[in-house]
């Protein structure tokens, strides 16, 4: 049995594999894609004031640009400059990013398996059971405690009772390209509101040090429209 089993070796499980592991507890970290950090699923934007919140430092290279704000822009193409305390961040790489977290948790003491999903769950005898499907077929890992760090619908937190389902009209339909040659003041991010851009919804270009994220999302049910359509 050991001592802790994450499920998801995204930001959250990698900063809580190292935290876990740092204090001697022996874990076990399981990811179902092949590879930590890949595929980004943001525009790779994040403040300076939440990684100091959290304790985590930065390795240079997981930052791809240095952001001193926000730009909203309204449909009349007005804008705000937003600036200050609070305000400035990064626009990060964030398959290094990843992959630098859970290369810290390793140095940490601990575990990763790659290509790993846990498929199902359950209490028996004061513990949790654990079903984990790799390349290696089906076993199961007997954990005192099961971590769910596998995303906003979480099958963990589903698995033990909580509602985590969505319904469908909450969800958006997003899209996003990484871009050369982007016009844009590289300093901030950049927002952009209005039907015409992005009916219920924003557009955004986060600049990056050779590219920039360039995307959309709409509320696809209310829009009748998917953000590949725009």
């Amino acid at each position: 049995m050991i001592d802790c089993l994450i499920v998801g070796a995204g930001p959250a499980g990698s900063t809580m594999a190292k935290e876990m592991a740092s204090r001697g507890f022996e874990v076990l970290v399981v990811e179902k894609r092949q590879e930590v950090g890949s595929p980004k699923r943001c525009a790779e934007g994040v403040s300076s004031h939440g990684f100091e919140k959290l304790g985590i430092k930065l390795n240079q290279q997981s930052i791809s640009r240095r952001i001193k704000g926000a730009m909203l822009y309204s449909p009349s193409g007005k804008f705000v400059k937003m600036e200050g305390h609070g305000m400035e961040g990064f626009v990060l790489e964030r398959k290094i990013f990843e992959k630098d977290l859970a290369s810290q948790a390793i140095k940490a003491g601990a575990k990763y398996m790659i290509k790993s999903m846990a498929i199902g769950m359950e209490r028996r005898n004061g513990a949790w059971k654990v079903r984990i499907r790799s390349i290696d077929g089906i076993k199961e890992i007997e954990a005192k405690l099961v971590i769910g760090a596998d995303g906003v619908e979480s099958k963990v937190g589903k698995w033990v009772g909580l509602h985590t389902v969505n319904r469908i009209t909450d969800y958006h339909s997003g899209i996003q390209f990484e871009m050369a040659g982007v016009n844009a003041d590289e300093d901030h991010i950049h927002l952009f509101f209005g039907r015409e851009i992005a009916p219920l919804g924003y557009a955004w270009i986060f600049p990056k040090a050779f590219s920039a994220n360039v995307g959309l999302g709409i509320l696809e049910k209310a829009a009748k429209m998917r953000a590949y359509d725009i």
